[in-house]
C-alpha cells in the first residue's frame, strides 16, 4: 500500500475474505476492524462471490439499510490524492456529494462512460465508449431485428450548455441501420430520481415497469433487467481484446484475458489476479452510519495451487477516517 501523508487516514487495516462457496456473503465493519457473516446490518462492506469475479457494495440502497455510500471506483493514481473521505486535499472541495448509494448497472459498473478530472472542479469526461445493448440478455442473437433489437449507444458529455451537469447526451444506433445515428441529450439532474429512456421510440419515463432499455440518474447508469429492471435487457462493451480472434475472425474463448479494473480474469488459467496498485482501481466508502470513511484497494487474491480455479482468499487493503 503507497504511504499516507495525511493523517485524515489515521488507522490502516486488512480484510482477507476465505469464503468462495456460490453466491457466498461476507462483510466487514472498518469502524470496529471486525469480519462477519452479513448476518447483522452492522457492516461497511460486503463482498458477494460470483462466477469470475465478486460484487462489492456498500452499506446502502438495495444492499443494506445504512447510510453508506460509494465515490468511484477510479484509478488509484486519482484515488491516491484524496488524503480524506471529505474533502478534496488540493481544491479543499467538499466531495460527500459525490457518494452514490448502491444500484447495480451492470456493464456500466463495471465499465464507466466516464473518467474522473480531479484537477478541476471534479467535472466528468466520457471516455468514449461503446457499449452494446440487446433486448434480449439470454438470446445468443448477435444481429439486430425487429423483434430483439440490438443497439450500440455512446454517452459523449454530462453537461448543458449552461454547465450544469446532469444532462447526459447520448448517441446511438440500432445495429441494423448503422448510417442512422441518432442523439439525444437527457435532463437527469434529479438526483433523487431515475429517469427511463427508450432508445427505440426516444421517448423517457419515469415508470420504472414501462418499456425502456437505459435508466438514468445523475452520472449513474441502469439497464432494464437483472437487479435493475424487470425485463432482459443486457448490456456488453463493444471492445475486441488482443488475441481473442484467430486469422477467421472466430472467438479462441480459452485466450480470452478480461480486465476488470481492480483484477484481471485469464481465459488460459482461469485465475483471477490482482493488478498493481498504480495499474488498479479503487474506492472511497461512507460507513453505514454516515459518520466514517475509508479508501479501499484490492491487495492479492491467493489460490491453494497453480491449477486451481477457487480462490482460497482476497485481500484487501483499507485506509480509515474514523468518525469524530
Amino acid at each position: 500500500m503507497p504511504p499516507d501523508s495525511n493523517p485524515s487516514f489515521s488507522q490502516t487495516a486488512t480484510w482477507t475474505v476465505t469464503d468462495f462457496s456460490a453466491e457466498a456473503m461476507s462483510c466487514y465493519n472498518f469502524d470496529t476492524q471486525v469480519a462477519s457473516d452479513c448476518s447483522d446490518n452492522n457492516w461497511d462492506i460486503k463482498l458477494e462471490n460470483q462466477p469470475r469475479g465478486i460484487k462489492l457494495w456498500s452499506n446502502s440502497g438495495g444492499s443494506g439499510t445504512g447510510d453508506g455510500g460509494v465515490f468511484g471506483p477510479m484509478d488509484w493514481s486519482d484515488l491516491v490524492r484524496y488524503d480524506n473521505g471529505t474533502q478534496d486535499s488540493v481544491s479543499g472541495h467538499d466531495i460527500t456529494m459525490h457518494y452514490n448509494a448502491d444500484h447495480s448497472g451492470g456493464i456500466f459498473d463495471q465499465q464507466p462512460w466516464y473518467k474522473y478530472n480531479l484537477k478541476g472542479m471534479h467535472q466528468l469526461y466520457p471516455n468514449n465508449q461503446v457499449y452494446l445493448i440487446t433486448s434480449d440478455s439470454g438470446s445468443p442473437a448477435v444481429e439486430s431485428s425487429i423483434l430483439q433489437p440490438i443497439y450500440a449507444m455512446q454517452i459523449v458529455n454530462y453537461y448543458n450548455d449552461s454547465g450544469a451537469s446532469g444532462y447526459p447526451t447520448v448517441h446511438w444506433i440500432d445495429t441494423a441501420l448503422f448510417n442512422k445515428v441518432q442523439s439525444q441529450t437527457i435532463n437527469t439532474s434529479n438526483k433523487d430520481d431515475w429517469l427511463y429512456f427508450d432508445l427505440a421510440t426516444e421517448q423517457t419515463t419515469t415508470d420504472k415497469n414501462g418499456a425502456w432499455q437505459v435508466g438514468f440518474k445523475r452520472s449513474d447508469v441502469i439497464l432494464n433487467g437483472g437487479d435493475s429492471g424487470t425485463r432482459k435487457i443486457g448490456g456488453y462493451l463493444a471492445a475486441t481484446p488482443t488475441g481473442s480472434y484467430d486469422g477467421q475472425g472466430k472467438l479462441i474463448a480459452h485466450k480470452l484475458n478480461l480486465d476488470f479494473g481492480w483484477y484481471t480474469y485469464s481465459g488460459v488459467t482461469h485465475q483471477l489476479t490482482a493488478k498493481a496498485i498504480n495499474d488498479s482501481q479503487g474506492v472511497l466508502l461512507r460507513s453505514a452510519a454516515s459518520n466514517s470513511y475509508a479508501r479501499v484497494s484490492l491487495d492479492k487474491i491467493n489460490y491453494p495451487n497453480v491449477t486451481g480455479t477457487t480462490p482460497s482468499s482476497w485481500v484487501f487493503n483499507i485506509d480509515i477516517q474514523p468518525a469524530k
